[in-house]
């Protein structure tokens, strides 16, 4: 993955955001309190339709840059 840029589905946009998370973070734990949330609700976001506000927030506290959804 790793994409600066690029066209995502949900789907794909949202495995980037887990693999983001593992490589800068180290853990969902520990990105979820640089979220503001327990891992417990980051967990349900990631997994289950998360509102666009939440997605554009991971998106910029894990660097993904000039996203397009298909």
């Amino acid at each position: 993955m790793n994409q600066d840029a690029g066209i995502y589905s949900s789907k794909s946009l949202m495995e980037e955001i887990k693999w983001r998370i593992k490589t800068k973070y180290g853990s969902q734990e520990k990105f979820a309190k640089e979220f503001g949330s327990t891992r417990k609700t980051l967990s349900r976001l990631l997994n289950h339709n998360s509102d666009f506000e939440s997605v554009i927030r991971m998106c910029r506290l894990l660097d993904i840059n000039g996203i397009q959804i298909d």
